[in-house]
């Protein structure tokens, strides 16, 4: 299962709990709760070890002597306050259990169908993309997610990889020995994920172990070099897989079964526009495009900061 897609949930039998703070153990995100002396509430609060934005989903399966909040938000700090816990009847104490899980995305922001990205190449390089199938369909007859798009570009060298959109990069996982890449499909391959400004996420797929020039939370642009290709097949063959997705409005069930296509299910994929030598235009199966990365597509999303920044490293004069 793609670590990028994962969905946990936590099980907490816990009823009345003496005053303290007790702490729901979970890698990435963990739930904290806090219990007041003075009035009695108890305050939920997470902590996020991760970037990047998650849905966060909590489910009373026990609640006595106060309201279900029904709690689900978008978290993208690292830590912050969830809700609290009222006393309906302040002379008897809340008594509760409780399941949480999370998602990586956000249903809070609209995704943007008419962003123009750039090819993830260097500027110059001419590609050809190959509309990807959906292999669960293809083998297990599952039904693909909403409006499926993914792209894969093939390639006879180790080919740079630059990022498509300004975002931030939420999953570095890039450890595996492609030596031991024999099959002509791998769900497990090096992976670079990237989280835009509209929610959207980006998948860049097909590095070379330890192939990264970046690492999570940092800020990426049209071009920043995110890493080398590695092999994909036993026959030594360099291909990038790349589709662009969001997070739904669907809310996720509590599944024991988390497996990867049962979470693909809560994500729909967008057919981006790309900037090419030919204009800006979605991509045709199988045609050869020119990259082209200006300065008006690099600058697009960056801040005022950013594009000072930018220009000053421009304008630093060459040293004689």
């Amino acid at each position: 299962m793609n670590t990028f897609y994962k969905f946990l949930f936590l099980c907490g039998f816990f009823g009345f709990v003496h005053p303290n703070t007790l702490t729901a153990q979970i890698k990435d995100i963990n739930i904290i709760y806090k219990y007041s002396t003075i009035d009695k509430n108890f305050i939920f609060s997470y902590e996020k070890q991760i970037p990047g934005t998650y849905m966060i989903y909590v489910k009373f399966n026990q609640l006595e002597n106060a309201f279900d909040p029904h709690f689900s938000d978008a978290i993208d700090s690292n830590i912050g306050t969830l809700f609290t816990l009222k006393p309906i009847d302040s002379n008897h104490p809340i008594r509760f259990s409780y399941q949480f899980s999370y998602i990586m995305g956000t249903t809070f922001s609209k995704a943007d169908s008419m962003f123009i990205y750039t090819l993830p190449f260097k500027q110059g390089r001419e590609v050809k993309p190959n509309e990807m199938s959906y292999l669960w369909k293809q083998y297990m007859n599952k039904v693909p997610p909403k409006n499926w798009k993914s792209f894969m570009f093939l390639s006879n060298k180790a080919d740079t990889v630059c990022a498509a959109r300004k975002g931030i990069v939420i999953k570095v996982d890039v450890g595996k020995d492609p030596d031991s890449l024999i099959t002509q499909y791998h769900s497990n391959a090096n992976t670079i994920l990237v989280q835009h400004a509209d929610g959207t996420l980006a998948d860049y797929t097909g590095f070379a172990k330890n192939g990264n020039f970046v690492k999570e939370g940092d800020t990426v642009y049209p071009q920043t070099p995110l890493g080398i290709l590695g092999y994909y097949d036993a026959q030594k063959n360099y291909q990038l897989r790349f589709s662009v997705f969001h997070l739904s409005g669907e809310r996720p069930q509590f599944k024991e079964n988390r497996t990867l296509q049962n979470m693909q299910c809560y994500y729909e994929y967008i057919n981006p526009f790309f900037m090419t030598g030919e204009g800006i235009t979605r991509l045709n199966n199988g045609k050869k495009y020119a990259t082209v990365a200006n300065e008006t597509a690099i600058i697009a999303e960056m801040t005022k900061r950013e594009k000072k920044k930018r220009q000053n490293q421009l304008t630093v004069p060459e040293k004689k």
